[in-house]
């Protein structure tokens, strides 16, 4: 049996959604807001906050928020309405990295050393036939444990 213990959290959903707005700077005007609180088997727990466009579900944001640190653990915004049907990427993939990276440095200055790039991630693709997108992952690793 799994000796659990619930981690109470130092961030109500009020701060976080305060603290996404403030870090990432997302507009979520005319969007539908819904969100989630959940625990994982390694005593962390999060917030997740999406926002739809309410007129389709074309365009969106997604963002987790660590419930006990403010962290942000995940980001994501998507807009397809703009999708010009182009299976060719507007960049490179050197440049949509480096513009990765240069966001992260941005966002958590002091931690962004500890960042590492997940090539090969199943969380990270290239951009296939199928796709004029990149999708990248990094983990935050100190000693070689990711956080």
């Amino acid at each position: 049996e799994k000796n659990l213990i619930a981690v109470k959290p130092n961030i109500d959903l009020k701060q976080a959604v305060e603290i996404a707005k403030e870090k990432l700077n997302v507009k979520t005007e005319g969007m539908e807001f819904n969100n989630s609180y959940y625990e994982h088997d390694n005593n962390k727990s999060a917030w997740n906050l999406s926002w739809r466009n309410k007129k389709n579900n074309y365009e969106g944001i997604e963002i987790d928020v660590d419930a006990v640190t403010g962290d942000i653990l995940r980001f994501s915004k998507w807009d397809y309405s703009k999708n010009d049907n182009s299976k060719i990427p507007k960049y490179t993939k050197e440049a949509a990295l480096k513009a990765a990276e240069d966001f992260l440095l941005k966002l958590e200055p002091n931690k962004y050393k500890e960042v590492k790039f997940l090539n090969g991630s199943k969380f990270s693709n290239d951009s296939d036939l199928y796709s004029a997108y990149y999708t990248f992952a990094f983990s935050r690793q100190i000693n070689g444990i990711n956080f």
